[in-house]
C-alpha cells in the first residue's frame, strides 16, 4: 500500500511535478492516514484508499474525483469512468450512493486459481479414483471438491507441504476466502447485501452471519484448521509449497 506527496513548482513556463511514494503495510497506512486528517495537516495527496477501512470511516476527507475529471482544464480519466468494470468501481469508489466519486480502482480484485499443472497430471488417475470426481481444475467444480482435493494433496502428495495456500498476508485474507464460499452458498453480511455489500452503509442493520448459509459456509473453508495452526490467514511463506492457491 502506498501514499504520495506531490510538491510542485514553475520553471521557465514549465510545471514541474515532484511525486514521493511512500510505501508501507496497510495497517500502518490507516493509522497515518487517520493521524492526517485528524491534525487536518493533509501530509498526503494520494493515498490507497482501501473501501472499509480508509473510505468509509474518512470519506468525509477526501475529494470528489468528479469534480478533477469534470474540469475540462484538467486531464480527463483515460477512456472514461465508464472504462471501470462497474462493480469494482462502485465498491472501491463509492459510499452509500454513486454521487460522489471517492476513488478510482487501481487494480482488478478478482479471484484467480493459480495451481501446479504437472502434479494434476500426474496424480489425476488416483485421485479420481479415491474421489469420485474429475479433480482438473474448471469453472465446474464446487467449493467442497476444491476442498477435498486440497484434502488429498495434504495427505497424499511428497512434493508439496501444503495442498491449498491464500496469497495473502495477515489482515482480511481469511475473510476474503470465507467471503467466495459465503457468496457460493446464497449467503450475505447483511441483508440487501447486493447493495450494502456494493455501497457500503452507515446504518447496516444486524448481521446475517449467523443463518443457515453462513453456517454451512463457514464448514468446508476449515476456521478450526486455521486456529490449530495459531493463525487466522494464511502466512506468505506458505506460497509456492501447494499444488494450488486462490489470489484475491
Amino acid at each position: 500500500m502506498c501514499a504520495c506527496k506531490c510538491i510542485s513548482w514553475v520553471s521557465a513556463g514549465v510545471t514541474y511535478i515532484d511525486v514521493q511514494i511512500t510505501q508501507m503495510e496497510l495497517g500502518a497506512l490507516v493509522q497515518k492516514v487517520a493521524l492526517d486528517f485528524g491534525s487536518g495537516r493533509s501530509a498526503y495527496d494520494v493515498i490507497y484508499a482501501d473501501p472499509f477501512q480508509i473510505v468509509a470511516p474518512y470519506r468525509q476527507g477526501l475529494a470528489d474525483l468528479n469534480q478533477f475529471n469534470g474540469d475540462k482544464s484538467l486531464p480527463r480519466v483515460p477512456k472514461g469512468i465508464g472504462d471501470f468494470i462497474p462493480t469494482q468501481l462502485a465498491a472501491a469508489g463509492y459510499f452509500e450512493n454513486r454521487k460522489t466519486l471517492y476513488t478510482l480502482s487501481y487494480d482488478c480484485p478478482t479471484m484467480i486459481w493459480i495451481y501446479r499443472k504437472d502434479l494434476f497430471e500426474k496424480h489425476h488417475d488416483k485421485m479420481k479414483n479415491d474421489l469420485g470426481f474429475d479433480p482438473t481444475p474448471s469453472d465446474k467444480l464446487t467449493w467442497e471438491q476444491y476442498y477435498q482435493i486440497a484434502g488429498w494433496f495434504n495427505g497424499n502428495a511428497k512434493e508439496v507441504k501444503y495442498g491449498t495456500g491464500h496469497q495473502a498476508k495477515h489482515y482480511d485474507s481469511l475473510q476474503c476466502d470465507f467471503s467466495n464460499v459465503l457468496m457460493a452458498c446464497g449467503g450475505e453480511y447483511f441483508k440487501d447485501g447486493e447493495t450494502v455489500g456494493l455501497l457500503g452503509s452507515s446504518n447496516p442493520g444486524p448481521c446475517t452471519l449467523d443463518q443457515k448459509p453462513a453456517i454451512e459456509a463457514a464448514q468446508p473453508i476449515g476456521i478450526e484448521r486455521y486456529a490449530e495452526h495459531g493463525h487466522r490467514e494464511y502466512h506468505e511463506n506458505c506460497l509456492g509449497q501447494g499444488p494450488y492457491r486462490s489470489a484475491a
